[in-house]
């Protein structure tokens, strides 16, 4: 018989019944308030994996706790670097993560995040109120990929969703990278530097022609006639630079909404 009655609580588990029995798996803290006390065995598991840097995952069964596992996935090998990379580009990392808090303190000790910018335990909706606060010191760039992230990429300043990303998060984003890695954030980030120095750069000398073009009709340098023939040549020019420009490198995928 399958699993029938079933519950989601985003950032928390899952509930529902099999059979006669109600079943519960989710984070340590969405079972806590659940279940009873825990087997000694559980609990000292459950501390080690964290330590470790794993996600536990406890399982209960009418209320009572029998067993639990961890999950982990590896840091991907550009992670490092890409950490680097925004800060070189003058943006601070922050993790924000439903995961618990001491699994989120080893990934950023492996990232070179400081503890004080690093927070586990997070709820969709704390990572929400955390956008939204730190707007008010600074333009927010929020990165995520699942359901539990959804919320906030809506929230922020820019929202950007990664390969892979659940449909919720791709829904909301300003832009999403079409490709795995990391690195592709700060290929995105020079890539749109690049983008808006075209714009100012045609902003400034359309400005420029258009003044220098008024005087001279002004004071009778030239005539209407001329005028107008040099006027489309302006926008020539700017369409002529931003075709030549290369804001994106030619294998970047990069698709804006």
């Amino acid at each position: 018989m399958g699993p029938v009655e079933i519950e989601e609580t985003p950032g928390g588990g899952i509930v529902g019944r099999v059979g006669r029995h109600a079943v519960a798996a989710g984070s340590p803290a969405f079972l806590a308030t659940r279940c009873g006390e825990w087997p000694d065995a559980v609990a000292l598991r459950v501390e080690a994996w964290s330590r470790d840097g794993l996600t536990p995952v406890v399982v209960a069964v009418d209320g009572a706790v029998c067993g639990a596992f961890g999950l982990g996935d590896p840091l991907q090998d550009d992670a490092r670097l890409a950490m680097s990379g925004l800060r070189r580009l003058g943006y601070e990392p922050s993790i924000l993560s439903g995961d618990h808090p001491a699994v989120v303190e080893a990934v950023a000790r492996a990232l070179d995040v400081p503890t004080p910018r690093a927070r586990g335990g997070v709820s969709p909706e704390g990572k929400v109120r955390a956008v939204l606060e730190a707007k008010g010191a600074s333009t927010v760039v929020m990165v995520g990929d699942g359901v539990n992230d959804a919320a906030a990429l809506a929230a922020a300043d820019v929202g950007i969703a990664v390969h892979g990303g659940a449909e919720a998060a791709l829904a909301v984003a300003d832009v999403f990278v079409t490709r795995p890695g990391l690195d592709r954030l700060v290929e995105l980030i020079e890539g749109s530097r690049r983008t808006m120095g075209v714009v100012r750069r045609n902003l400034a000398f359309s400005l420029l022609y258009n003044v220098v073009a008024i005087v001279l009709a002004m004071t009778g340098v030239i005539n209407p006639l001329i005028a107008a023939i040099l006027m489309p040549l302006s926008s020539l020019t700017v369409i002529a630079s931003s075709s030549l420009a290369r804001s994106f490198a030619p294998s970047s995928r990069l698709p804006w909404r």
